[in-house]
């Protein structure tokens, strides 16, 4: 029964620790989409600002005289406000231009001379122009930048004036790369896939870059769909979103005010690699209490059968026990349950902890200093004092040499004749929480560093 109970008690808890570790990083993967999140929203927000403040200039410049002047009047107003905008002062703008309603556009960018352009055929321009009523801000698809190849993004907006006229369209192109360098970072120490996608069903930016997922048609997905009608965040799973050739666990987060979507995900493998090599531990952990106490079992069936034979059959078994206890590969200690003084330890006890036997054999746990939580100790000795049994219980010990280790303590206990004892095992599992504290260290730093 011990046996079943121990192995599945490690079953239990490789599938515990593979749900936390999933549960951790969905956590993490929802911090660092409200990241990103946060920096598509500025960024956005900084576009529709630098529309709303020429819009506002416009309105202000097209007084009574203007409004009954030439429709080339007008324009030409409309190009000196736009003449006089700092984009140098926003880094990730590249142009502002005002499309008429013949589809000419006036261009002004700290990257070119200013100059004209035919934008007619621009899909948001088209889509605007035909519903000259629409106040809203118009995300248009990615595209090449005539001039210089550079990807942008288009933020665009009907004008009008003061009374409500339609004037044209004004318009700002994002530098796509402000977005791609953020993304790349966030990709490449986490080793994940980050994308910033439009609900309307095309992708903005995906990282690592690909040129096939740039303006990728992804409106039949049936992903989109669920994330357009669903929460403004949350994970999902998914084997192949955007076409990656891996199965990954997603997190995402809706950009407030804009219809678009940052989305983050891990592929399972890079998630459940340290899971995995914490189960193969746990596994061989659970082969090495099972052979102890199988070998346990066998030698105290033995040790009962040749008690009852002869004394000659007992002093055979107590020293093929001896023999067996002082060799373990695992520190063990005995212990007098009724004035809890050490009765035997092994000698891999003692190499562990730096001790000598003389040292340590008839005295307390308390009086050779070891425990290092006084309540840990208490908890312990009152558990004992119950007579349970523990299995791989986290303590704190100090070595001789005022090293502190923690340990898997797990306690047994048998009586032996009018003498009730206590075996305690010691599993040395200091390095791995110092690796499972590194990777808690390296996550917070890592939004520590997105985040700045």
């Amino acid at each position: 029964m011990t046996i079943l109970a121990l192995i599945g008690q490690t079953w239990w808890a490789i599938n515990q620790d593979k749900q936390l570790t999933l549960d951790a990083q969905a956590a993490n993967g929802m911090v660092a989409v409200r990241i990103l999140e946060e920096h598509a929203t500025q960024t956005l927000k900084d576009a529709v600002y630098t529309l709303d403040q020429v819009a506002a200039s416009v309105q202000l410049a097209v007084n009574e005289n203007d409004r009954h002047a030439r429709r080339g009047n007008t324009e030409a107003v409309i190009n000196r406000i736009l003449g006089a905008a700092e984009l140098k002062q926003v880094r990730h703008l590249k142009t502002l231009q005002f499309v008429n309603r013949d589809g000419l556009s006036w261009i002004r960018s700290p990257d070119v001379a200013p100059h004209q352009e035919d934008l007619s055929d621009r899909e948001y321009i088209r889509q605007l122009m035909a519903d000259t009523t629409y106040r809203e801000v118009w995300l248009g698809h990615p595209y090449p930048s005539r001039y210089d190849s550079q990807l942008v993004i288009p933020v665009a907006r009907n004008l009008f004036d003061a009374d409500g006229k339609w004037l044209g369209i004004l318009s700002v192109d994002l530098r796509l790369s402000y977005f791609s360098s953020v993304y790349a970072r966030v990709a490449k120490d986490n080793k994940a896939s980050v994308s910033l996608i439009a609900n309307e069903g095309f992708v903005f930016v995906r990282s690592p870059f690909e040129a096939r997922y740039l303006d990728r048609d992804i409106s039949d997905s049936t992903v989109l769909t669920q994330l357009r009608t669903g929460p403004d965040e949350g994970t999902f799973a998914h084997d192949s979103f955007l076409d990656d050739e891996l199965p990954r666990l997603y997190s995402y987060r809706k950009v407030p005010g804009f219809p678009v979507t940052t989305i983050y995900g891990r592929d399972f493998d890079t998630i459940l690699l340290p899971w995995r090599e914490r189960s193969q531990d746990r596994i061989l952990l659970s082969a090495l209490m099972t052979a102890f106490i199988l070998g346990m079992t066998v030698v105290m069936q033995v040790y009962e059968t040749r008690l009852r034979k002869s004394r000659e059959s007992l002093s055979r078994s107590e020293y093929r026990f001896a023999g067996l206890f002082d060799r373990s590969p695992i520190p063990l200690v005995l212990l007098d349950q009724i004035d809890n003084r050490i009765i035997e330890v092994n000698e891999a006890w003692l190499v562990q902890f730096g001790f000598r036997k003389q040292e340590v054999i008839d005295r307390t746990p308390t009086e050779l200093n070891i425990w290092v939580d006084y309540e840990q100790r208490l908890e312990l000795v009152r558990q004992v004092a119950r007579g349970e049994a523990v299995d791989y219980q986290d303590v704190s010990l100090q070595h001789r040499d005022g090293s502190k280790h923690v340990y898997l303590l797990s306690v047994r206990h048998f009586a032996d004749g009018q003498q009730e004892l206590v075996i305690f095992t010691f599993v040395d599992v200091t390095r791995q929480r110092q690796v499972e504290l590194e990777l808690r260290e390296f996550n917070l730093q890592l939004e520590e560093r997105v985040a700045s």
